[in-house]
Formats: C-alpha cells, sequence, structure tokens
C-alpha cells in the first residue's frame, strides 16, 4: 500500500517547524516542538510568493501553496491548501522555487491529439515496432511570456508478471519558456491551458493525469531539477469522444494566436476571451440556466469588439446621423458662449458610443455563420432574429433582478449562439471559413 503520509521540516531562524500531511485531502499541519500555554507568543510560517518552502524527511523539497495567507503557529495550525510541488529527486539540494520548461501528461490531453507515434511493420515472420515522430510544435509571444509549444504522443514500455507491453496511450504538451518563471507562475499557466482545453472540448471538467516541472541546471552537465504539482480536482473528467472534439491537428495553423487569446487578460491591450457558458460536465451539455445565458451574452459583446466586418446600410445611416450631430454642435459652439470645454469633450465622447442595440449587432453576426452554425445542428431547430431579440430581452430582465421563465425556445437559441461564439473566437485567431465549416461539421458542441 502506497503512504499517503507526508512529514517534514519548514525551516525557521526561531523555532523548529515541522509538518504532517495526508497526500490524498491536501491537508497540513504545522507543528513546533512545545506545547500550546495561554500568552505563548505565535510566530509567523515563512512563505514566499504565495508558497510554504521546505523539505520532507526523505530529503524532497517541498512548496506548499498558501497564497497571500499569512499563517501564524502556536502549537499546532491547520492548513487545507489546494496544491502543493515536490522533488522527484532528493539528492543534494532540489530548487523548485524557479522552472523553465511546465510538462501536462495526459488527462484530457488523450481527447484532443491522435496518438500516431507507434508504427507497426508486419512481415511474414514477425512484427516491428517503430517510432514516428508524431509532434506538434509552435511557439508563442505574449506581453509576459515567451515560450515554444511542443505536443505530442508518447511510446511506453512496462513490465509486469504477466509480461512486457508496448503502449503508445499518452499525450503530453510541453512549454520551454526562454526565461526562468518563479513558481507563482504556475496557476496562471495551468489555468491557461486548462482554459484551452475546455473550449477545445466544450466541457468545464477537464484536467491532467499529471503536471511536472523542470527546471535547468545552473552549472554545465548538471541534472536539472525535475518536481510534481499536486493541484487537487474533485471532478470526474469528460469523457468526450476524440471525434467530436477540436483536436490540435484540426487547428494547427492557428494554434499560436489561440494560446495567446488564452493567456490574454481583460485589461491588458490586446485580445482576449470570456468562458463560462461551459457545460460541467457530459450530463450537463444540453442544459440551460440564467447563469450560463449571462456568460453567453458576455462573451458575445466581447467578441462583437473584435468585428469589423458587419457593417449594414443601418450602420451607414447611424455613420451620418452620428457626423450630422457632431457638425451641428461645431456650429453651435462656435456662435454661442457659456459652456466650457470640460462640457463639450463630454459630450463628443458619449457620441462614441451611439451604436445599434445589442440585440441588432447579434443578428448581423448570426447571420454572418449561419452556414457554420447550420453544421453544428443536432435537430430540425433553427433561430430567427426574433429568437435572438427575445434572448437578449430575457437576459436584459434577469440581470436586472427580475423573475423570467427560462423557455425551451430561450434554450435552443442560447445553445446555437454558443456556437456563435466558436465561429467568432477560431475566426479571431485565424481559421479560414473552409476550415470552420469542416471543423463545425464534427459536432463539437455534442
Amino acid at each position: 500500500m502506497k503512504e499517503k503520509l507526508l512529514t517534514g521540516i519548514i525551516p525557521h531562524q526561531e523555532k523548529p517547524i515541522v509538518f504532517f500531511a495526508d497526500k490524498d485531502n491536501y491537508k497540513f499541519t504545522f507543528m513546533t516542538n512545545e506545547t500550546y500555554s495561554f500568552g505563548e507568543s505565535s510566530i509567523e510560517i515563512p512563505s514566499h510568493d504565495g508558497f510554504i518552502y521546505g523539505t520532507t524527511h526523505d530529503n524532497h523539497s517541498i512548496a506548499v501553496y498558501v497564497g497571500e495567507t499569512k499563517l501564524k503557529l502556536s502549537g499546532a495550525q491547520p492548513l487545507n491548501t489546494c496544491a502543493y510541488v515536490m522533488s522527484k529527486g532528493n539528492v543534494g539540494e532540489q530548487n523548485i522555487s524557479t522552472f523553465d520548461t511546465l510538462t501536462f501528461h495526459g488527462g484530457t490531453l488523450n481527447s484532443v491529439f491522435h496518438m500516431r507515434a507507434m508504427k507497426l511493420e508486419h512481415s511474414t515472420e514477425d512484427t516491428i515496432v517503430k517510432y514516428t515522430d508524431d509532434s506538434i510544435k509552435y511557439s508563442v509571444e505574449t506581453e509576459q511570456y515567451e515560450f515554444d509549444v511542443e505536443i505530442r504522443s508518447e511510446m511506453r514500455t512496462r513490465f509486469s508478471k504477466k509480461g512486457r507491453s508496448i503502449n503508445n496511450d499518452e499525450v503530453v504538451m510541453i512549454l520551454r519558456f526562454k526565461k526562468q518563471q518563479p513558481l507563482s507562475s504556475f496557476f496562471e499557466h495551468y489555468n491557461c491551458i486548462k482554459d484551452m482545453l475546455s473550449f477545445m472540448c466544450f466541457r468545464e471538467n477537464v484536467g491532467f493525469d499529471s503536471v511536472t516541472l523542470s527546471r535547468s541546471g545552473a552549472q554545465k552537465n548538471a541534472f536539472p531539477t525535475t518536481a510534481i504539482a499536486y493541484v487537487q480536482n474533485k471532478t470526474t473528467l469528460t469523457t468526450k469522444d476524440i471525434f467530436n472534439n477540436i483536436c490540435f491537428e484540426n487547428i494547427i495553423d492557428i494554434l499560436s494566436n489561440l494560446t495567446s487569446i488564452f493567456y490574454a487578460k481583460e485589461n491588458e491591450k490586446g485580445d482576449y476571451i470570456i468562458l463560462g457558458f461551459m457545460p460541467e460536465n457530459d450530463k450537463d451539455v444540453f442544459s440551460m440556466n440564467n447563469k450560463k445565458i449571462r456568460n453567453i451574452c458576455s462573451s458575445l459583446e466581447c467578441e462583437l469588439s473584435y468585428v469589423t466586418d458587419i457593417k449594414s446600410e443601418g450602420n451607414k445611416l447611424l455613420l451620418e446621423l452620428i457626423d450630422s450631430t457632431k457638425a451641428h454642435i461645431k456650429e453651435f459652439r462656435k456662435n454661442n458662449v457659456g459652456l466650457d470645454n470640460d462640457t463639450y469633450n463630454k459630450i463628443f465622447s458619449s457620441m462614441s458610443y451611439w451604436s445599434f442595440p445589442l440585440a441588432e449587432k447579434l443578428c448581423a453576426l448570426y447571420q454572418k455563420y449561419f452556414n457554420e452554425i447550420d453544421l453544428l445542428n443536432f435537430s430540425d431547430c433553427c433561430v430567427g432574429d426574433s429568437d435572438i431579440k427575445s434572448f437578449v430581452k430575457y437576459r436584459n430582465t434577469i440581470t436586472h433582478g427580475r423573475h423570467q421563465i427560462l423557455t425551451e425556445k430561450i434554450a435552443i437559441t442560447s445553445h446555437f449562439l454558443c456556437g456563435l461564439i466558436y465561429c467568432c473566437v477560431l475566426t479571431r485567431a485565424g481559421l479560414s471559413q473552409e476550415q470552420l465549416k469542416t471543423l463545425c461539421g464534427k459536432r463539437i458542441l455534442g
């Protein structure tokens, strides 16, 4: 039986701090060598960049995530954490405070990449197993990070009392950073890649079998330090079929741009994406609720800010109205005194927000991708302008706290609009119309 108890020491200049932990439940307890007594002054458990660093009793380096919490210790202090990192090696010093390579192993990755590394050649006498490089490689450069990505399947040899087997059954995604990354950045990378997998599977419950971090040797020819990141995940991973997912092979040309979108922040200059409308799991695919509807609408508003080619005759009329109004205000300003410059600046600034209602914009956008969304459709249902306008009206009603009954038609329209979000994001990343149609034909929202 594998040992589930973990014990170790946290270095401290005042008092020795020891800990024990339940590996499976992510529960740590820190203790001093003194019993608790009233009036005894507590000490702060040292942390750096959100992690408490220590060493296990079998000499593995460990970093326990504590976030911004400052733990005070007087006797014993429990901690329920969501993650910890521990070095694989225990010989010599194992520095896990930084990393330059991050590797995601298996899990949902196995459902978005076709494994072709193992090739079998048959003859009348024997079968020869050969390795084929099935890797996909690309580079990503954001405002904050620069790294190379490699996705491939791995061949593994297993030995047991039943014999030996060679398997090609795990996909790895490797991020190699140009510069050393602090351990505190791990969660950003983890969440960005996880969000990307959610988008590719149209599911929230995605994850990995394991995640490893590596740090190149500080000295030439030195062995790299490798650590395992243990991240708590209580959900069962999706079992959605690979043939209904967006696979890496389907979007090779846009992988760099798509990854950058998931790394972008809402307040940064550049692209970003709003999720939150994904089904929680495989059973939740065709259910709808108010939270999802609000997130669908927010995501569509986000995507509209990047669309510039849905102008119609109505847009031209609106532009004429704006230009005419500006000309009239300028003439009024020229012939009248009494209003200061700040007042006019505010007036002109407010005019920059003049536009058509959201419902009209969404109708025009939906028509642009009508054929692609139709390929996603599982039924004979169709969505028209009136349905989209009813959807927006419903969202506005529930946003202002008023009760509204969620009808079947609103739910169906919401699901179709999820397809519109996918079309917008993939087009923004650079996918061609023909490639988009092929992808939608896989029924990726099933």
